[in-house]
């Protein structure tokens, strides 16, 4: 078990890290500010890994996010990096749980509808996008909070929606396949 979860940490991490700069390559035109983009793939892929995974998702983001942020900012103070990373991490965890809380999301997901993953989405959004915006305002990173957190906002909801929604048509089609089958 100790194998798989180590696999399962090491996929999480490289698979986030990989995304986040292939959504500023593919993406590059929906840049709001430099990492904040309208359309932010990252966070449906994060989203779904913690939704899934839940604590080893979330550690996963964590190590991806310190090597993005000591990548593209080294010249940050560390503690400038590490708040950044957990806050990366620890968002989707607290929209999951939410999300079991106030929608009554089954803990195992075995009632994912089109209604809960949007509910699920727009909580990762807005918990992800406070949390952020207030982190870089009180940082002094970000001067412009409501605009800089609206973009964040619609860029994690599109971003969460399409990856999730995805991931539910593949998960359909895979049930239909196997069903077949037999």
């Amino acid at each position: 078990m100790r194998s798989l979860n180590f696999y399962l940490l090491l996929l999480v991490t490289v698979t986030y890290y990989l995304a986040f700069f292939l959504n500023d390559y593919f993406f590059s035109f929906t840049a709001y500010t430099d990492h904040v983009n309208w359309v932010y793939l990252p966070s449906g892929i994060a989203l779904a890994y913690v939704l899934v995974l839940e604590g080893i998702g979330a550690l996963g983001l964590f190590f991806a996010s310190i090597a993005i942020n000591l990548q593209l900012h080294s010249t940050d103070p560390i503690v400038t990096d590490l708040v950044t990373s957990f806050i990366s991490a620890i968002t989707p965890l607290i929209a999951r749980q939410l999300c079991v809380y106030w929608i009554d999301l089954d803990e195992n997901l075995g009632d994912l509808t089109f209604k809960k993953i949007t509910e699920c989405c727009i909580v990762f959004a807005l918990i992800s996008s406070v949390f952020h915006q207030l982190w870089f305002h009180i940082d002094k990173l970000d001067e412009i909070f409501f605009e800089d957190f609206l973009a964040m906002f619609i860029g994690d909801v599109l971003g969460s929606l399409i990856i999730l929604f995805i991931g539910s048509v593949g998960l359909r089609l895979y049930r239909q396949y196997v069903t077949q089958k037999r």
